[in-house]
Formats: C-alpha cells, structure tokens, sequence
C-alpha cells in the first residue's frame, strides 16, 4: 500500500538577516533571523496555513485558492523604500543622509517590530531616542519624525503596512519650542566676507569656485550643487549667461527660475565647462578629489617609496566610488573640513554654513537695491521671507535713525 502524502509546512529558512519562508512559489518575510518577533510571526503564519489547508479539504478546494498572509518587519519596509528611492532617481535620493540617520534611530529601537504592530507608542519613543542623543536640534527631529511617517505612508501604497497604523502615527503632535531636553539652533546670520577668504585659502580650487558663486548670485546650497552645463545659456552678443533651473524649491509657484551670471562669476565657471557633456555637472568632487591629490603630492616632502608606487597603481585599477554631484549635506561637510584645516594652521576661523552665503547676499542686496532687490536675488515669492534673510539689515538702519534722533521736548526741560 503506497504512503500516504502527509501536508509538509514550510520550514524556516535564512537570508541574510531576514527570517523567511516559501509556499507556493511565493517568499513570505517574517523580520530580523533570530528575533522573537521573527518566531511569533512565523508561529501565526503556520496556524493561519494549517487553517486554511482544514478549509480547502473540507470545502475540496486547493491549496492555492486561499494564499496566508505575509508579515514584514521594519527593517524589511525600509530597505524596500530605500530601493524604491533608486529606481525613482528623485531628490529624496540626495537627502539619503538624513534619511539614513532618521531611519537609524528606527532600526535602533524597533527594526525587529512586524510593521502590523507598530504604533504612535513607538513613534513616540523612537523620537524620544532622538532627543536623548542630544545631536539633532528641535526642527530636525521634528522633520525626521515626518519622514518617518512618509516611509509608513509609502508602505500603504505598496499594500506593505495598514492604513489604519499611518492615520495613527500621524496624529503624533510635533515638538514645541521650549520643551524639556529639547534644543533649538540659534538663527541663522551673515558671514563675514573676512572669514570666507581665510577660508579659502584651504579650499580645492573647485570647492573655492562654488563658494565665491554662492556669495555672489546668493543661489541656495542645492542649487549650487545641481548645476549642470546643459543649463546654462550662453547667448551670442550678450554679456550674460543664464542659469535656468527646471526644478527648485518654489517651481510651483514662480515657475523655472533664471539665475543671470555676470563676468566673476563666468570667469570662475569657464575652467570647469571644457571637455563636458550637457548632463555633467559644473562643481563635481570628482574633480575637487583630484586636485587635493595633487596638492598633496605637490607638498610631499619625503620621496616616493616603491610600495607606495605600488598602491597607487593597485588603486587606480579600482578608484574609489565618487559621486558626479554635491549633495547639500556633502558640500556643508567640505567646508566644514576647509574651516578645520585653517584653523589647524592658527587662522582662527569661526565656523559657518554655506547657507549662510545666502544670507549675506541678501543683505547686500538689501542696502544697495531696496527690498525688491533682494526679493528678485533669492526668487522669493513673498517679501515676508526675504525679511527673514535680511534682519540685520533692519538693526543697521534703526541704529542709523538711533544716531540721527532729536529730542523733541529738549527745549521745554
């Protein structure tokens, strides 16, 4: 008498990191391989099939007409998102360090979580996580709570988290100013012109050329790092060039934006226009590793030795992945490495922020052509905003007033 076939279950099995198993030709994910939420998703999982196999022999139905569930776990829901992000191209991917960091503090507290079971509670402590560490002021928090909760909504799209789970976490209530245990970063100021030009002195002659750009036109950090040289425009018998920008911060409202280049700031673009295609970009750190390289090796004072020779040659088989293009995040970290070597070399160099550039435009602006002109510099929508650039514009001109007031009652007392 032949055996009896006998309804095997799916075994655990490994990959990687992830607990997993397969039926039907279909992979279910149950989280972190280990964990005891990995173990208590695949016991549910087994009881859910074991029903579901008693219902098809009892109503003579196969296997296949009643698929279990699957359950992910966080770590799981974030490396999908990340790998959608690849696939879009879009700007988010050039935020991948914050994103990176907020997710870190969610891995951190709950990676291991079934996606199914995640709360405001938890929200809450992740955020809590942030603050305890004591390196992210009140509005970066705040915004890596939201995209947080931006990665949850996704997994509603992909049919991947509830939705009841997203309309909960996004009643979390953000941060308010003065809270306990919270920091908010004092506003952001002028730099002085004295303290950019001791700055680049320590510069790569490309990170040099993008800060002077950014003093100049008083562009916003990323759109100095996107600009490509396919948008600019050089047009015969006129002594401007134009950047054109097809995507910005404010596109909705004002459309693209047009950046009028004059003669300095042309004269610092033109070394870095030759030999490049339309899509390259005009401040690269590919180009700006190069010539650090080369300073290097110019101010060696020992004499190359053979097994140094060796490594370059090892090296440059397999050079080091650089990216074509700054992010906002990598060009603040490449000034922030230029105001460190100044003041290893006793320049005495306060710290400082490309986005305080912007600042400093505006207030040029501001004294030499009103308002407006500064409002036309920043391509700002509202003239409430450039005030906010501007605010040191506006002690200057009441201690001018100060210094120019009159008693009105002198002559009565």
């Amino acid at each position: 008498m032949p055996k009896q076939k006998r309804d095997s279950l799916p075994k655990l099995r490994r990959d990687r990191n992830i607990a997993f198993c397969e039926h039907n030709g279909q992979r279910y994910r149950f989280g972190r391989w280990g964990s005891p939420e990995a173990k208590e998703a695949y016991n549910r999982f087994r009881i859910t099939l074991l029903e579901c196999n008693l219902t098809a022999q009892v109503q003579k139905k196969s296997r296949e007409s009643v698929p279990p569930p699957s359950v992910a776990a966080v770590t799981e829901l974030i490396e999908q998102y990340f790998a959608y992000l690849d696939r879009k191209g879009s700007t988010d991917k050039r935020e991948r360090p914050h994103w990176k960091r907020a997710l870190g503090f969610l891995v951190a507290s709950c990676g291991d979580l079934p996606v199914d079971r995640f709360s405001r509670k938890f929200l809450i402590s992740v955020r809590d996580r942030m603050v305890k560490a004591k390196t992210l002021c009140r509005g970066m928090i705040n915004r890596y709570v939201r995209l947080i909760v931006r990665v949850f909504d996704w997994g509603v799209d992909v049919e991947i988290v509830p939705e009841e789970i997203v309309g909960s976490i996004s009643r979390v209530k953000a941060l308010k100013e003065g809270e306990f245990g919270v920091r908010d970063n004092p506003k952001r100021k002028n730099v002085p012109d004295p303290t950019v030009a001791k700055t680049l002195r320590y510069c790569t002659p490309t990170l040099a050329a993008m800060i002077q750009v950014g003093r100049m036109t008083g562009m916003r950090p990323e759109e100095l790092c996107l600009m490509v040289v396919g948008n600019i425009e050089r047009p015969e018998g006129s002594d401007l060039w134009y950047y054109r920008l097809d995507k910005h911060k404010t596109v909705k409202k004002v459309g693209k934006r047009i950046i009028p280049l004059g003669k300095p700031e042309q004269e610092l673009i033109v070394p870095y226009l030759k030999g490049k295609k339309p899509g390259n970009a005009i401040f690269s750190p590919r180009t700006s590793e190069k010539e650090r390289h080369l300073e290097q090796r110019a101010n060696r004072k020992t004499p190359m030795v053979p097994s140094q020779i060796a490594r370059d040659k090892r090296n440059a088989k397999k050079p080091p992945v650089i990216g074509e293009f700054y992010c906002p995040d990598s060009y603040r970290r490449a000034v922030t490495y230029a105001i460190n070597r100044a003041n290893r070399n006793g320049e005495n160099v306060e710290n400082w922020t490309p986005y305080q550039l912007r600042h400093s435009a505006a207030s040029e602006a501001r004294k030499k052509y009103g308002c407006d002109g500064a409002k036309a510099l920043q391509g700002h929508v509202s003239g409430d905003v450039t005030d906010r650039y501007t605010h040191e514009w506006q002690l200057e001109l009441c201690e001018k007033m100060a210094r120019e007031r009159v008693n009105p009652f002198a002559s009565e007392v």
